[in-house]
């Protein structure tokens, strides 16, 4: 047993990075987007040992989904950066592109607050497909949003000001396959959490969930799926966790008992909310639902608390200590301590964006195990340049 969790696949580990901010009016000058992703098939054990194929790192080129971001900025630069695996890897529910929804979603959620405006508003703004639109207004109605242009920092009634109560929102379409890709469902989160100001516990009480996909041959299966993506990446958000060892960047973590994952107590309530659009093609629904669920808890996080989470999971002991260090300013945990890469020049003829001190890179990383048993379960790790470090997923 020790064995197998040492040596199965683990979920490959992202790192996302972004550069932009406002122009002078208010409006999103450009976006500057790099991903680093990890990846490979995880081609069985018994071959690899027994040298039946060669044990060759291979990059997989799937580090590209969902990495353009859904919203019109002017000025826009993706950056893919496939790589080989760290540890030996798989694939997780929404791939690389939950990771990348992460970055995005959590990036217009600041640029949202440092204009001032409504982060639903604001992304209603810049979204240019109309069912997307639809989706996202039709969810945060639902969910009963509460404009708002700051965090809200709302104290729940009898904790003497201890628990915090906050509300977050996400939108994303999973684009799944090669570059360009193809579009899935269209999914969209308003996350209700309740934050534990000394403790660091992270509740997260109620979910809406906006889905289209188009014609729902069953849809009864449809909202089955939708309630396990929302249980896994809740899961994922707020506790899983593997451990590797620094030095050898071997598996710290090989026996069930110590991996955490969401219990009964922790389910939130789970509200969807569906399109009719049995005059479209069904699209695939098995993934979306999960690609904006991050996002829009770390961004209910910071609607309670007025801190950014930039990492996951959003552990009691990573919030508190980012609780207390920060003392209520909007910034997350601190990124990785990695040299600073010179930065690439921008093409001729464009104009630049102030910079926006509230953020200079998302981090995300999310893993997943895939045992003998054919179970799939989450796992996270946290990748610096040279090494796996104490992670999560």
């Amino acid at each position: 047993r020790e064995q197998e969790h040492a040596w199965e696949p683990k979920g490959a580990a992202q790192l996302m990075q972004v550069r932009g901010g406002l122009s002078a009016n208010g409006q999103p000058a450009g976006y500057d987007f790099q991903t680093s992703y990890p990846s490979n098939g995880a081609p069985t054990l018994a071959l690899l040992l027994t040298r039946t194929i060669a044990p060759t790192a291979r990059a997989y080129e799937m580090g590209d989904r969902t990495a353009r971001p859904p919203y019109a900025y002017t000025n826009l630069r993706v950056s893919v950066n496939d790589m080989a695996p760290i540890l030996r890897a798989s694939w997780l529910r929404g791939v690389s592109a939950l990771p990348s929804s992460f970055a995005h979603e959590s990036y217009i959620d600041e640029l949202a607050t440092a204009a001032g405006i409504d982060p639903v508003a604001f992304r209603l703004q810049y979204l240019q497909d109309p069912r997307a639109n639809e989706l996202l207004a039709a969810t945060a109605e639902r969910a009963g949003w509460v404009a708002r242009t700051g965090p809200h920092q709302q104290a729940v009634p009898g904790t003497g000001g201890e628990v915090l109560r906050g509300q977050g929102v996400a939108y994303a379409r999973y684009v799944h396959s090669k570059w360009p890709g193809f579009g899935a469902a269209w999914s969209a989160w308003v996350a209700d959490v309740e934050v534990n100001r000394r403790t660091g516990e992270v509740h997260v009480s109620r979910v809406v969930v906006g889905h289209d996909a188009g014609m729902m041959i069953n849809p009864a299966g449809v909202q089955h799926q939708i309630h396990g993506n929302v249980l896994q990446t809740t899961s994922r958000a707020l506790k899983e966790e593997v451990h590797t060892e620094p030095r050898k960047n071997t598996v710290v973590t090989q026996e069930w008992g110590a991996y955490p994952i969401l219990n009964f107590r922790d389910v939130p309530v789970i509200e969807v909310v569906t399109l009719p659009r049995q005059h479209e093609p069904p699209l695939g629904a098995g993934e979306s639902s999960s690609v904006p669920g991050t996002a829009a808890i770390a961004n209910a996080i910071f609607d309670a608390t007025g801190v950014r989470f930039r990492e996951p999971p959003f552990t009691p002991e990573r919030v508190r200590a980012a609780l207390q260090s920060q003392a209520g300013a909007p910034a997350g945990p601190a990124p990785f301590n990695a040299p600073k890469a010179a930065p690439q020049p921008m093409p001729k003829g464009v104009r630049w964006p102030q910079s926006l001190p509230t953020w200079s890179r998302v981090g995300m990383v999310l893993a997943g195990v895939v045992g003998t048993t054919m179970a799939l379960l989450g796992w996270r790790a946290s990748i610096a340049p040279v090494q796996y470090s104490p992670s999560s997923l």
